[in-house]
């Protein structure tokens, strides 16, 4: 995922803890934590800002370089719902920290990072798995290797689009229009006509019907979305599809200037049946059945 490999979430500490929600972004194949979150941990400050504060303002020349050096900021929703610039830190980085500080919490903090380091190796074995499971199943329907790295790109786009769009307060109703608005702006084609110029189905999944360079500038045009909101700060279905036509000009502009370079144009009549190089029944028996992923949504 870009870098924004990253995907904010907040997340409850191990069951009998009793400890408070933590930020957290998934970042360079580790989770970063908010800092002043486990600080209001620590020290059960009522103003945990000014307590990490004073503590950089205190600490040792051992401890200011790994604040100075390991300490990464990313943007994350604040207590007033805005996304503001946050200190987080890996697990190794606040182990490190908490021994700065007289805890009684310190042990249930280190028991939590390794149960949350855990679930989340679980999670990508997970991923993993649906990610073969989908390849298998674009294999079995004849589509080269190429074009399936392709699509599983503009998938894991679509994801993440989508978890953005949900962060920043947009719903599941939206998304249908967002993903249109994208479309259209990429590639002069609301996604009903996309179909009729392929000559597919109304029902049929747009992109399961796009050539390998359609998908590079779908999948293009929803990176342009989230820098756009991320740069943005945006909230509300309003600014999230003033960002949608912006990404989407803004794609356009580059797939014309590639058209203009080479003389090819990305907007393609082919359809599955001509990306398909050859019949599902020559494929090996014995693939598990299709069934419902994180990957099933159009666009």
């Amino acid at each position: 995922m870009s870098e924004r490999e990253s995907q904010e979430q907040s997340t409850a500490l191990v069951a009998g803890t009793n400890l408070p929600e933590v930020r957290r972004v998934w970042h360079n194949n580790e989770w970063f934590y908010a800092v002043v979150d486990f600080v209001r941990i620590w020290t059960d400050s009522e103003n945990p800002t000014a307590y990490w504060r004073q503590m950089k303002q205190r600490a040792d020349p051992g401890l200011r370089e790994i604040m100075d050096t390991q300490l990464i900021l990313f943007p994350m929703r604040a207590a007033d719902g805005r996304r503001r610039q946050t200190e987080t830190a890996n697990r190794e980085t606040l182990l490190r920290l908490v021994q700065s500080v007289p805890s009684k919490n310190a042990e249930k903090v280190k028991r939590w990072l390794a149960e949350v380091g855990n679930q989340r190796l679980e999670e990508i074995e997970q991923e993993a798995s649906e990610l073969e499971l989908l390849r298998n199943e674009y294999r079995k329907k004849g589509y080269s290797d190429n074009w399936i790295e392709a699509r599983i790109v503009d998938l894991l786009a679509r994801n993440e689009i989508t978890a953005t769009w949900k962060e920043r307060g947009a719903a599941e109703i939206h998304y249908p229009i967002l993903t249109n608005v994208l479309v259209e702006h990429t590639f002069g084609l609301t996604i009903k006509s996309y179909k009729v110029y392929k000559g597919i189905s109304p029902n049929a999944n747009l992109p399961d019907n796009m050539t390998v360079q359609e998908l590079a500038f779908n999948a293009l045009s929803k990176a342009t979305a989230i820098t756009y909101h991320e740069t943005r700060d945006s909230q509300g279905i309003s600014e999230l599809h003033k960002d949608a036509i912006d990404a989407g000009d803004t794609t356009r502009a580059a797939r014309e200037l590639i058209e203009e370079r080479t003389g090819v144009p990305v907007v393609s009549k082919k359809n599955a049946k001509d990306l398909r190089l050859r019949s599902s029944k020559k494929q090996k028996k014995g693939l598990p059945p299709s069934r419902n992923t994180l990957f099933d949504l159009e666009g």
